[in-house]
Protein backbone atom coordinates (compact mmCIF):
# COMPACT_ATOMS: atom_id res chain seq x y z
CA UNK A 1 0.00 0.00 0.00
CA UNK A 2 3.14 2.26 0.79
CA UNK A 3 3.95 2.01 -2.74
CA UNK A 4 0.41 3.07 -4.20
CA UNK A 5 -0.30 5.81 -1.77
CA UNK A 6 0.93 8.43 -3.73
CA UNK A 7 -0.19 6.77 -7.09
CA UNK A 8 -3.93 7.41 -5.84
CA UNK A 9 -3.36 10.83 -4.65
CA UNK A 10 -2.05 11.55 -8.40
CA UNK A 11 -4.47 9.79 -10.00
CA UNK A 12 -7.43 11.44 -7.89
CA UNK A 13 -5.96 15.02 -8.80
CA UNK A 14 -5.09 14.51 -12.40
CA UNK A 15 -9.09 13.12 -12.79
CA UNK A 16 -10.81 15.22 -11.03
CA UNK A 17 -8.62 18.66 -12.95
CA UNK A 18 -9.34 17.33 -15.71
CA UNK A 19 -13.36 16.86 -14.99
CA UNK A 20 -13.03 20.77 -14.10
CA UNK A 21 -11.11 21.99 -17.16
CA UNK A 22 -13.92 20.29 -19.21
CA UNK A 23 -16.75 21.29 -17.30
CA UNK A 24 -14.91 25.10 -18.58
CA UNK A 25 -13.76 23.83 -21.75
CA UNK A 26 -17.30 22.67 -23.00
CA UNK A 27 -15.61 18.86 -24.13
CA UNK A 28 -17.16 15.92 -23.23
CA UNK A 29 -21.01 16.53 -22.67
CA UNK A 30 -22.95 13.62 -23.51
CA UNK A 31 -26.54 12.65 -22.61
CA UNK A 32 -27.36 12.05 -19.82
CA UNK A 33 -23.85 13.25 -18.05
CA UNK A 34 -23.49 13.51 -14.46
CA UNK A 35 -22.85 17.31 -13.43
CA UNK A 36 -20.00 18.10 -11.27
CA UNK A 37 -21.15 18.84 -7.70
CA UNK A 38 -19.13 21.29 -6.14
CA UNK A 39 -18.21 24.90 -7.52
CA UNK A 40 -14.94 25.21 -8.97
CA UNK A 41 -12.23 27.77 -7.15
CA UNK A 42 -10.54 28.33 -10.69
CA UNK A 43 -7.26 29.48 -8.51
CA UNK A 44 -6.96 26.09 -7.23
CA UNK A 45 -7.41 24.62 -10.14
CA UNK A 46 -4.77 26.22 -11.54
CA UNK A 47 -2.30 25.48 -8.96
CA UNK A 48 -3.02 22.12 -9.05
CA UNK A 49 -2.35 21.47 -12.58
CA UNK A 50 0.75 23.51 -12.70
CA UNK A 51 1.68 20.86 -10.10
CA UNK A 52 1.27 17.79 -12.32
CA UNK A 53 1.83 19.57 -15.71
CA UNK A 54 4.84 18.24 -16.84
CA UNK A 55 3.75 14.83 -16.16
CA UNK A 56 0.20 15.35 -17.77
CA UNK A 57 0.92 17.13 -21.19
CA UNK A 58 -3.34 17.97 -21.54
CA UNK A 59 -2.67 19.42 -18.20
CA UNK A 60 -0.45 22.04 -19.91
CA UNK A 61 -2.47 22.30 -22.94
CA UNK A 62 -5.54 23.33 -20.57
CA UNK A 63 -3.65 25.72 -18.53
CA UNK A 64 -2.04 27.67 -22.14
CA UNK A 65 -5.62 27.69 -22.99
CA UNK A 66 -6.97 29.49 -19.78
CA UNK A 67 -4.23 31.60 -19.67
CA UNK A 68 -5.24 32.63 -23.22
CA UNK A 69 -8.65 33.16 -22.91
CA UNK A 70 -9.92 33.11 -18.36
CA UNK A 71 -6.98 34.38 -17.41
CA UNK A 72 -9.05 37.65 -16.75
CA UNK A 73 -11.27 35.64 -14.78
CA UNK A 74 -8.46 34.62 -11.72
CA UNK A 75 -7.38 36.61 -9.06
CA UNK A 76 -3.44 37.11 -9.20
CA UNK A 77 -3.71 38.20 -5.52
CA UNK A 78 -5.52 35.05 -4.63
CA UNK A 79 -3.53 33.08 -6.53
CA UNK A 80 -0.23 34.75 -5.12
CA UNK A 81 -1.26 33.43 -1.37
CA UNK A 82 -2.58 30.27 -2.30
CA UNK A 83 0.67 29.05 -3.80
CA UNK A 84 2.31 28.89 -0.95
CA UNK A 85 0.08 25.76 0.01
CA UNK A 86 1.67 24.16 -2.78
CA UNK A 87 5.83 22.56 -3.10
CA UNK A 88 8.38 24.95 -4.17
CA UNK A 89 8.42 23.93 -7.75
CA UNK A 90 4.67 25.23 -8.25
CA UNK A 91 5.19 29.27 -7.13
CA UNK A 92 9.20 29.10 -8.42
CA UNK A 93 8.43 27.90 -11.64
CA UNK A 94 4.80 26.67 -12.15
CA UNK A 95 3.34 30.22 -11.71
CA UNK A 96 5.80 32.37 -13.28
CA UNK A 97 5.25 30.77 -16.38
CA UNK A 98 1.87 30.39 -16.51
CA UNK A 99 1.75 34.32 -15.51
CA UNK A 100 4.22 34.45 -18.42
CA UNK A 101 2.01 33.26 -20.42
CA UNK A 102 -1.04 35.70 -19.52
CA UNK A 103 1.33 38.96 -19.25
CA UNK A 104 1.95 37.79 -23.28
CA UNK A 105 -1.63 38.17 -24.34
CA UNK A 106 -2.24 41.53 -22.66
CA UNK A 107 -2.95 40.59 -19.18
CA UNK A 108 -1.13 43.54 -17.52
CA UNK A 109 -1.85 41.99 -13.45
CA UNK A 110 0.26 39.27 -14.09
CA UNK A 111 3.27 40.93 -14.88
CA UNK A 112 4.55 40.98 -11.14
CA UNK A 113 4.48 36.90 -11.18
CA UNK A 114 6.01 36.40 -14.34
CA UNK A 115 9.26 35.37 -15.82
CA UNK A 116 10.12 36.32 -19.42
CA UNK A 117 12.60 33.20 -19.28
CA UNK A 118 9.94 30.70 -17.71
CA UNK A 119 7.95 30.19 -21.13
CA UNK A 120 10.07 27.76 -23.43
CA UNK A 121 9.39 28.48 -27.59
CA UNK A 122 7.10 25.97 -28.12
CA UNK A 123 4.90 27.78 -25.29
CA UNK A 124 4.91 31.48 -26.59
CA UNK A 125 3.90 29.86 -30.16
CA UNK A 126 1.87 26.94 -29.18
CA UNK A 127 -2.11 27.86 -29.19
CA UNK A 128 -3.94 25.98 -25.88
CA UNK A 129 -6.25 23.30 -26.96
CA UNK A 130 -10.08 24.78 -26.52
CA UNK A 131 -13.10 26.60 -27.30
CA UNK A 132 -12.43 30.62 -27.80
CA UNK A 133 -13.89 31.45 -25.11
CA UNK A 134 -14.62 29.72 -21.35
CA UNK A 135 -17.97 27.81 -21.00
CA UNK A 136 -19.63 29.57 -18.12
CA UNK A 137 -23.06 27.64 -18.17
CA UNK A 138 -22.63 24.92 -15.82
CA UNK A 139 -23.79 25.57 -11.74
CA UNK A 140 -20.12 24.16 -11.16
CA UNK A 141 -18.91 27.69 -12.73
CA UNK A 142 -20.88 29.89 -10.42
CA UNK A 143 -17.70 31.98 -9.04
CA UNK A 144 -16.25 32.48 -12.21
CA UNK A 145 -20.22 33.65 -13.63
CA UNK A 146 -20.43 35.77 -10.80
CA UNK A 147 -16.61 37.54 -11.65
CA UNK A 148 -17.30 37.80 -15.16
CA UNK A 149 -20.84 39.84 -14.09
CA UNK A 150 -19.43 41.52 -11.34
CA UNK A 151 -15.51 42.00 -11.28
CA UNK A 152 -12.73 39.53 -9.95
CA UNK A 153 -12.78 40.34 -6.31
CA UNK A 154 -13.60 39.62 -2.57
CA UNK A 155 -17.71 40.34 -3.22
CA UNK A 156 -18.29 37.94 -5.85
CA UNK A 157 -15.82 35.21 -4.05
CA UNK A 158 -17.80 36.00 -0.84
CA UNK A 159 -21.46 35.32 -2.64
CA UNK A 160 -19.83 32.19 -4.04
CA UNK A 161 -18.75 30.62 -1.08
CA UNK A 162 -21.95 31.67 1.06
CA UNK A 163 -24.11 30.05 -1.93
CA UNK A 164 -22.40 26.73 -1.65
CA UNK A 165 -21.91 26.19 1.91
CA UNK A 166 -25.02 27.47 2.94
CA UNK A 167 -26.34 24.74 -0.13
CA UNK A 168 -24.26 22.21 1.38
CA UNK A 169 -25.63 22.86 5.09
CA UNK A 170 -28.49 24.39 5.00
CA UNK A 171 -29.23 27.11 8.09
CA UNK A 172 -25.38 27.32 8.01
CA UNK A 173 -23.71 30.94 9.05
CA UNK A 174 -20.60 31.67 8.94
CA UNK A 175 -18.17 33.96 10.10
CA UNK A 176 -15.94 36.49 8.89
CA UNK A 177 -12.57 34.55 10.08
CA UNK A 178 -14.22 31.71 8.41
CA UNK A 179 -14.78 32.86 5.07
CA UNK A 180 -11.17 34.48 5.18
CA UNK A 181 -9.59 31.29 5.95
CA UNK A 182 -11.58 29.27 3.42
CA UNK A 183 -11.14 31.71 0.66
CA UNK A 184 -7.63 33.12 1.50
CA UNK A 185 -8.91 36.93 1.82
CA UNK A 186 -7.74 38.79 5.16
CA UNK A 187 -10.45 39.27 7.42
CA UNK A 188 -10.55 42.72 7.10
CA UNK A 189 -11.35 42.93 3.72
CA UNK A 190 -13.39 39.95 4.03
CA UNK A 191 -15.72 41.78 6.79
CA UNK A 192 -15.95 45.30 5.17
CA UNK A 193 -17.29 43.24 1.92
CA UNK A 194 -19.36 41.51 4.06
CA UNK A 195 -20.86 44.98 5.60
CA UNK A 196 -21.79 46.71 2.37
CA UNK A 197 -23.56 43.19 0.85
CA UNK A 198 -25.88 42.95 4.05
CA UNK A 199 -25.98 46.98 3.89
CA UNK A 200 -27.21 45.99 0.10
CA UNK A 201 -29.42 42.94 1.13
CA UNK A 202 -27.52 40.52 -0.81
CA UNK A 203 -26.63 38.72 1.82
CA UNK A 204 -28.27 38.18 5.81
CA UNK A 205 -26.27 39.45 8.98
CA UNK A 206 -26.38 38.32 12.35
CA UNK A 207 -27.81 40.51 15.01
CA UNK A 208 -25.12 39.22 17.48
CA UNK A 209 -21.32 39.44 17.87
CA UNK A 210 -19.28 38.24 16.50
CA UNK A 211 -21.28 38.71 13.65
CA UNK A 212 -22.25 35.93 10.86
CA UNK A 213 -23.26 35.71 7.67
CA UNK A 214 -25.78 33.38 5.31
CA UNK A 215 -27.90 33.51 2.35
CA UNK A 216 -30.61 31.86 1.12
CA UNK A 217 -28.66 29.41 -1.65
CA UNK A 218 -32.11 28.46 -3.73
CA UNK A 219 -33.44 31.99 -3.92
CA UNK A 220 -30.47 32.70 -5.23
CA UNK A 221 -29.69 29.76 -7.33
CA UNK A 222 -33.39 30.56 -9.01
CA UNK A 223 -32.12 34.35 -9.25
CA UNK A 224 -28.76 33.48 -11.15
CA UNK A 225 -31.01 30.43 -13.17
CA UNK A 226 -28.69 27.42 -12.01
CA UNK A 227 -30.18 25.20 -13.44
CA UNK A 228 -29.18 21.68 -16.16
CA UNK A 229 -27.86 23.51 -19.38
CA UNK A 230 -28.32 20.31 -21.44
CA UNK A 231 -31.61 18.96 -20.10
CA UNK A 232 -33.44 16.98 -22.89
CA UNK A 233 -36.94 17.19 -21.63
CA UNK A 234 -39.15 19.81 -19.79
CA UNK A 235 -39.22 19.74 -15.81
CA UNK A 236 -40.85 22.25 -13.55
CA UNK A 237 -38.28 24.86 -12.91
CA UNK A 238 -38.30 23.96 -8.65
CA UNK A 239 -37.02 20.17 -9.74
CA UNK A 240 -34.24 21.88 -12.80
CA UNK A 241 -32.61 24.20 -9.92
CA UNK A 242 -28.65 23.01 -9.44
CA UNK A 243 -27.37 24.32 -6.37
CA UNK A 244 -23.59 23.71 -6.32
CA UNK A 245 -22.40 23.04 -3.21
CA UNK A 246 -18.78 24.81 -2.49
CA UNK A 247 -15.92 22.26 -1.50
CA UNK A 248 -12.56 22.87 -0.21
CA UNK A 249 -10.33 22.68 -3.12
CA UNK A 250 -7.23 24.19 -2.43
CA UNK A 251 -6.69 22.60 0.55
CA UNK A 252 -8.00 19.97 -0.86
CA UNK A 253 -6.01 19.69 -3.75
CA UNK A 254 -2.93 21.11 -1.49
CA UNK A 255 -2.99 17.89 0.88
CA UNK A 256 -2.93 15.43 -2.39
CA UNK A 257 -0.06 16.82 -3.71
CA UNK A 258 1.41 16.72 -0.28
CA UNK A 259 0.76 13.04 -0.01
CA UNK A 260 1.98 13.08 -3.72
CA UNK A 261 5.37 14.52 -3.36
CA UNK A 262 6.38 12.49 0.03
CA UNK A 263 8.92 9.61 -0.60
CA UNK A 264 6.77 6.54 1.19
CA UNK A 265 8.22 3.47 -0.41
CA UNK A 266 11.94 3.07 0.73
CA UNK A 267 11.11 4.88 4.33
CA UNK A 268 11.15 3.21 7.29
CA UNK A 269 8.19 2.09 8.76
CA UNK A 270 8.41 4.65 11.84
CA UNK A 271 9.43 7.29 9.69
CA UNK A 272 6.66 6.24 7.12
CA UNK A 273 4.12 6.86 9.64
CA UNK A 274 5.87 10.55 10.92
CA UNK A 275 5.47 11.56 7.65
CA UNK A 276 2.04 10.49 7.56
CA UNK A 277 1.38 12.24 11.04
CA UNK A 278 2.62 15.32 9.87
CA UNK A 279 0.64 15.48 6.74
CA UNK A 280 -2.25 15.32 9.03
CA UNK A 281 -1.32 17.66 11.26
CA UNK A 282 -0.90 20.30 9.30
CA UNK A 283 -4.36 19.93 6.83
CA UNK A 284 -6.67 18.95 10.59
CA UNK A 285 -8.66 21.62 10.43
CA UNK A 286 -9.48 21.74 6.36
CA UNK A 287 -9.94 18.24 6.81
CA UNK A 288 -12.27 19.05 10.04
CA UNK A 289 -13.77 21.62 7.28
CA UNK A 290 -14.39 18.36 4.85
CA UNK A 291 -15.81 16.81 7.25
CA UNK A 292 -13.02 14.22 7.74
CA UNK A 293 -12.24 13.25 10.72
CA UNK A 294 -7.79 12.26 11.50
CA UNK A 295 -6.96 9.03 12.67
CA UNK A 296 -6.60 8.93 16.23
CA UNK A 297 -2.79 8.89 17.27
CA UNK A 298 -4.08 7.18 20.71
CA UNK A 299 -5.49 3.96 18.95
CA UNK A 300 -3.17 3.46 15.91
CA UNK A 301 0.41 4.25 17.68
CA UNK A 302 4.10 4.01 15.96
CA UNK A 303 4.08 2.30 12.35
CA UNK A 304 0.06 1.45 12.77
CA UNK A 305 -0.94 5.20 12.10
CA UNK A 306 0.18 4.73 8.63
CA UNK A 307 -2.31 2.16 7.27
CA UNK A 308 -4.80 4.63 9.22
CA UNK A 309 -3.48 7.54 6.94
CA UNK A 310 -3.92 5.72 4.15
CA UNK A 311 -7.30 4.98 5.19
CA UNK A 312 -7.64 8.70 5.33
CA UNK A 313 -6.12 9.43 2.01
CA UNK A 314 -8.98 6.91 0.39
CA UNK A 315 -11.57 8.59 1.85
CA UNK A 316 -10.80 12.40 0.35
CA UNK A 317 -9.73 10.87 -2.59
CA UNK A 318 -13.62 9.04 -2.47
CA UNK A 319 -14.89 12.63 -2.19
CA UNK A 320 -12.99 14.20 -4.46
CA UNK A 321 -14.44 11.86 -6.98
CA UNK A 322 -18.02 12.34 -5.65
CA UNK A 323 -17.80 16.20 -5.85
CA UNK A 324 -16.74 16.12 -9.83
CA UNK A 325 -18.75 13.65 -10.67
CA UNK A 326 -22.71 13.72 -9.35
CA UNK A 327 -25.35 15.68 -9.81
CA UNK A 328 -26.22 18.13 -6.54
CA UNK A 329 -27.97 16.45 -4.04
Amino acid sequence: MSAGIAHLAESATIDACWRQWSVLTGDGIPLGRQHARSIIDPEALVLASLSLRERERRLTDRLLWWADTGAKLLSVQRLNTMKMLYPRDVWERGVPWFAARALERGDGRWKKLASTQALEPRDAARPGKGSEQPHLIEPAALMLCLRAGFGVGVKADLMTFLIGSCAAHRQRRISATAIAGALAYSKTSVRRAATEMAQARFIEASADRPTTYAVNAESWARTLRLQDPYRTFAVAESEDIQVPVWRFWSWTYAFLEQVRERVWDHADPVVRASRARDIAEEFRVPLAWMGLALPDARQYPGERYFDAFVDLVQRVTATVEADVSQPPL
